[in-house]
């Protein structure tokens, strides 16, 4: 027997026995054949002792109002016995995915739809019967979605909402913004007080006041699924938090003209350290390393006074 019919069989003999027509003989029988009837009785008696035992039910236990009641009492009995209220009204179950810098993941989740998580990315998942409702933290993920027009796909940013139903698409989180780039079909991004669209061979950037608008897909922005390393006059802020993504650590970049200098990489994934070191001599910035996971480049300026 499930615990729901236990609970349900123990939530009858106690209401017979407030009705006071328990057959008392066939209740032992019954609660001492298995030893999750007693628990379950118990359970049920632990609860209606524990909120009798409140003031405003001891106020309202006078006679006039017995039978009100005991009715609420054995409604808000059998929804916590049960656990009906919770189930009706608690989201699913939040699954956590999690990837090491280096690392890309495939996963299939239990609708049918398959994702790519890049290095150094958290998402969270929650499907059930009636949403499919992902939470990218950081990083960046690539989706294709299985078609399902009674449950819309999806994924939240800290800076909007991303939707799609039965397309595939790509997400990347950085610092101030997201970017979506459609790979088919079409997606509808809400942002602050804004909404727009992108279709197949499209991207656009939201960063929580509203969406820009649709502009061609920047090829590169997929080249992580290959493992490669692809920057094209990029700001140097992206770049560097891409590479410490593959590579591991922080890099923290001083002051705003550096860390908007437009840099082109174009690399092997597993060269990201190389490709760190080699970007900061090219620019001829001056590296300060603090700790085993920490470093701070300064600009060429701030390097001279210095010295």
């Amino acid at each position: 027997m499930s615990q729901d019919p236990i609970a349900r069989e123990a939530a009858r003999w106690w209401l017979h026995a407030h009705d006071e027509q328990r057959d008392e003989a066939a209740f032992t029988q019954w609660y001492e054949a298995d030893p999750r009837h007693a628990a379950q009785y118990q359970h049920l008696l632990r609860l209606w002792q524990a909120g009798a035992a409140l003031p405003s039910l001891q106020r309202q236990q006078q006679r006039r109002q017995r039978r009100r009641l005991r009715e609420a009492g054995i409604a808000v009995l059998l929804l916590c016995a049960l656990g009906l209220y919770t189930r009706h009204n608690a989201l699913p179950p939040e699954q956590t995915l999690r990837t090491a810098s280096g690392e890309i993941e495939e996963v299939r989740l239990q609708d049918g739809s398959r994702l790519q998580l890049s290095p150094d990315s958290e998402l969270g998942v929650r499907i059930d019967a009636n949403r499919r409702a992902l939470q990218l933290r950081h990083g960046q993920a690539w989706f294709q979605v299985a078609p399902d027009r009674d449950r819309p796909f999806q994924v939240h940013t800290p800076h909007g909402t991303v939707t799609a139903v039965g397309t595939a698409f790509d997400i990347a989180v950085n610092g101030d913004a997201s970017v979506v780039t459609v790979t088919e079909h079409q997606v509808r991004v809400d942002s602050g007080s804004g909404s727009s669209e992108a279709a197949a061979g499209q991207q656009l950037r939201f960063d929580g006041t509203a969406p820009s608008a649709a502009l061609a897909a920047d090829p590169a922005q997929l080249a992580w699924r290959e493992r490669r390393l692809a920057w094209v006059s990029a700001p140097l802020a992206d770049v560097v938090q891409d590479l410490d993504r593959w590579y591991g650590g922080r890099t923290w970049i001083a002051g705003d003209a550096l860390r908007r200098q437009p840099v082109t990489v174009l690399a092997d994934a597993d060269t990201a350290a190389h490709s760190r070191d080699q970007l900061a001599a090219e620019l001829h910035v001056r590296v300060v390393r603090i700790g085993p996971s920490l470093q701070v480049w300064l600009p060429a300026k701030a390097s001279s006074d210095a010295r």
